[in-house]
């Protein structure tokens, strides 16, 4: 039990922190993109786009590379490159759902949502977690994988 919650709050930990460093990258980016910023609408759409591209990639690389991690470390064994981009390439899909709501629910107001946004947030948001739980699931046990 003790194992399951430390591993929960290692990933809480590396999303939060990832979504923090997405934040700064993207305004760093924003600056390289527009130099002599006028405060313009433009700048804050190309900061949201920016942001949603940056985290939509590497919150699912630090949680495959930090399940990788996990999973060394449970097991005793080297840490394995190829695994951690495996686990990176199974995680993509993880930013399915919360992409999902900030480019296509979120720019709406309430009234003018489309009917099928609700079906189609939750089927996104099943998806990212059946993803999810493919990509952070750590074996504890050496034995298991070589049988």
């Amino acid at each position: 039990m003790r194992f399951s919650l430390m591993t929960v709050a290692r990933y809480v930990i590396t999303a939060v922190a990832v979504l923090l460093f997405s934040v700064v990258l993207s305004m760093f980016s924003v600056m390289a993109f527009v130099p002599a910023s006028d405060g313009s609408p433009g700048d804050g759409l190309l900061w949201i786009f920016l942001f949603v591209a940056e985290a939509a990639l590497l919150v699912p690389f630090s949680l495959g590379l930090t399940a990788e991690l996990i999973e060394r470390k449970a097991q005793g064994r080297d840490f394995q490159w190829s695994k951690g981009l495996k686990r990176f390439l199974i995680a993509i899909p993880i930013s399915i759902g919360p992409v999902y709501a900030l480019t296509c629910v979120w720019p709406y107001i309430e009234d003018r949502r489309p009917s099928h946004w609700v079906w189609n947030e939750a089927a996104l948001y099943i998806v990212s977690g059946a993803f999810a739980y493919l990509a952070l699931r750590i074996n504890r046990k050496a034995s298991e994988l070589t049988m």
